[in-house]
């Protein structure tokens, strides 16, 4: 959010330009107002009764007229008005121009919707993109641990084979070691069901036929009935794990109750079932190449998910952005000619102020400090 801080910053700037811009009118209309109410009725009559004639003798020699005594003759009966001075009527007044603050407020906080709509719509968008992102790496993590525990539970059964002894290193580890990553992968796969909810989902239908696997388009040629791992992944990757968790639970009680191998006869019995054979040896051929295209198109549907929330900022910053960029300069363009103009009309007052008030010692103080601040 350092964008509102910097936006703050160039609010305050500008605030305080602007307030040096009102102290200046202030001072020019404290000094021109150094004047009792009578005698500025006396010079704004005196100002009407040159327009007036202006405005008679328009079309005529109207530099024949004697303004001096025409003003004087129609004016020196004005005596209406207090003999109290204009500058206590603004001495208490706002410094700040209301309608300059205004402005300058509604334009910070039109920037300040922009951000913050922007910021909140990108939590939003996060929070929707987020299971995605944890269902891909759920499921990578997952993949690891079951590459291990299907290798770890290989070991068990085929290492009493290929080295028929009674004595062999680190077996109650490596028991222990299977029956901590099985009962994981159980709770891995019951949170990742979590961001699965969709009974169609690729986990969840049969991956033999979604991703064409060569044990599918072959089932008209002959072939050993032994090698059929289709029953597997009928009901898709969760089916295939659910089937693993149950065998391992059935085939390894004997080795998680003694923490100890099978005998070599029992275990080769073990190995000759076609469950062992598809779940174990058929795992690192084509069940690998589902594993692998599940593995793919989760990065794919997350990266779809995240190309499409980044167009959509795209679209927002770039779009609401320029039309931001449109309302603020011509915002800041009005308060520039807003303030000018009356700048400029503020300072021709000094134009008409009566001589015997130019004449005055404050009135000379006033102009310089006037002089200073601006220059």
């Amino acid at each position: 959010m350092y964008q509102i801080a910097i936006f703050f910053v160039i609010f305050i700037v500008l605030f305080k330009l602007w307030y040096e811009v009102d102290k200046i009118e202030k001072q020019i209309l404290l000094a021109v107002t150094q004047m009792t109410e009578q005698k500025a009725n006396i010079q704004i009559q005196r100002l009407l009764i040159m327009d007036t004639e202006l405005m008679n003798y328009y079309e005529s020699d109207w530099r024949n007229i004697n303004f001096s005594q025409a003003m004087f003759e129609n004016a020196k009966e004005q005596k209406t008005g207090s003999q109290t001075q204009l500058s206590t009527k603004i001495q208490g007044e706002l410094t700040v121009n209301k309608n300059t603050f205004i402005c300058n407020l509604s334009l910070f906080f039109i920037i300040f919707l922009f951000i913050v709509f922007g910021y909140v719509t990108f939590i939003q968008q996060n929070n929707s993109f987020y299971p995605n992102k944890l269902k891909c790496l759920r499921f990578m993590q997952f993949k690891q641990n079951f590459d291990s525990a299907i290798l770890t539970a290989t070991i068990i059964k085929l290492e009493p084979i290929l080295f028929n002894n009674s004595e062999y290193n680190n077996q109650s580890q490596i028991i222990q070691h299977l029956e901590r990553q099985n009962n994981n992968l159980n709770q891995m796969i019951n949170q990742f069901l979590t961001y699965t909810q969709q009974s169609q989902d690729i986990f969840m239908i049969d991956s033999c036929s979604h991703f064409n696997l060569s044990m599918c388009s072959r089932l008209s040629i002959p072939y050993d009935q032994r090698d059929n791992y289709t029953y597997l992944l009928i009901h898709g990757f969760i089916g295939y794990q659910q089937i693993f968790y149950q065998y391992i639970n059935t085939e390894y009680n004997y080795e998680f109750q003694d923490l100890k191998y099978l005998q070599y006869d029992q275990n080769q019995k073990i190995i000759k079932q076609q469950q062992f054979m598809n779940i174990f040896l058929q795992y690192f051929t084509e069940i690998q190449i589902v594993l692998y295209n599940l593995q793919q198109q989760l990065i794919q549907n997350t990266h779809d998910a995240a190309s499409g929330i980044y167009l959509g900022f795209q679209i927002y910053y770039y779009l609401a952005g320029f039309l931001i960029n449109i309302i603020v300069i011509i915002g800041f363009l009005y308060i520039c000619s807003y303030r000018i103009n009356r700048f400029r009309h503020i300072t021709l007052i000094l134009s008409i102020v009566p001589i015997f008030h130019i004449s005055s010692q404050n009135f000379r103080a006033q102009i310089q400090l006037i002089h200073k601040a601006i220059f």
